[in-house]
């Protein structure tokens, strides 16, 4: 596990993706992604081979808030922090 690459608080989680940073993680054996597209919007989806979302199960908006509450099963990605596996981010 790449403990350097995971997010001590919600705030820097937040930070990040308001930086538009790139970020794959996964959780409960789902690989996820979040990124920001071109026309400056957050995105977040399950991925399935090279990083792609899968279609149907993005969230695509400008608010990061909307971002920390999208759905992860049973949690909101802000209530899970502590058990993602970040496999791969930018900031």
């Amino acid at each position: 596990m790449n403990y350097h690459r995971s997010f001590e608080s919600l705030a820097e989680l937040k930070f990040c993706i308001s930086c538009g940073a790139e970020i794959n993680f996964e959780y409960n054996g789902h690989e996820y992604g979040i990124g920001k597209t071109m026309d400056n919007k957050y995105y977040i989806g399950s991925c399935f081979r090279k990083g792609e979302p899968e279609p149907g199960d993005e969230l695509i908006s400008s608010d990061e808030e909307d971002i920390l509450n999208y759905s992860l099963g049973e949690k909101k990605l802000r209530e899970c922090l502590n058990e993602i596996v970040v496999l791969d981010r930018t900031l």
